[in-house]
């Protein structure tokens, strides 16, 4: 079985259908249900959970690769762009802002926790996405240490975030 939005666009497979807010929040929360595929429009469909007043606006900031900045495409196409997009004229969501884009091409999680990351801290966002982990693979960093830095990193995170719920992980392509 598949978890779709309301685009019919797949956000993950094999779900367990009887628990389905818990599963939203397990995607939420970046634990892996079933294939999460790494889609803009997953993470605009989660999304869709929060409640925002105007006293509350989101500071959303985007961590990542050349994933995130959309490296070959124009900026305003990039994922992080088209989630804004969709959040204020899809669902409404007028409160989101994207308060920086801190990707960088050929990023590695130790380059994120050493250039990304103290830029991130220092701009208090109130959530966050988190799509890395290609370049460690490709440059051959191993398991361990790539979980190490992962961990760091969600650590670091987490510690900033009043709102767990708002960190945002996105799987690699799974090759």
């Amino acid at each position: 079985s598949f978890l779709v939005d309301d685009e019919g666009i797949v956000i993950a497979e094999n779900p367990d259908q009887k628990n389905l807010p818990q599963v939203l929040d397990q995607v939420a929360e970046g634990v892996v249900v079933g294939e999460v595929l790494p889609n803009p429009k997953m993470v605009a469909f989660i999304l869709s959970g929060f409640s925002v007043t105007a006293d509350e606006p989101i500071r959303y900031v985007a961590l990542g690769d050349s994933y995130t900045i959309g490296t070959g495409i124009h900026s305003n196409q990039s994922w992080p762009q088209f989630l804004i997009y969709r959040a204020a004229h899809v669902q409404e969501l007028k409160a989101l802002e994207l308060v920086a884009n801190l990707a960088r091409n050929g990023s590695t999680t130790r380059e994120l926790i050493d250039h990304q990351l103290p830029v991130c801290i220092a701009l208090h966002p109130n959530m966050v996405t988190l799509l890395i982990g290609v370049n460690d693979w490709i440059q051959g960093v191993d398991a361990e240490t790539f979980t190490k830095n992962y961990s760091l990193i969600i650590e670091h995170l987490l510690k900033i975030l009043p709102d767990h719920k708002k960190l945002i992980l996105l799987t690699i392509p799974d090759f």
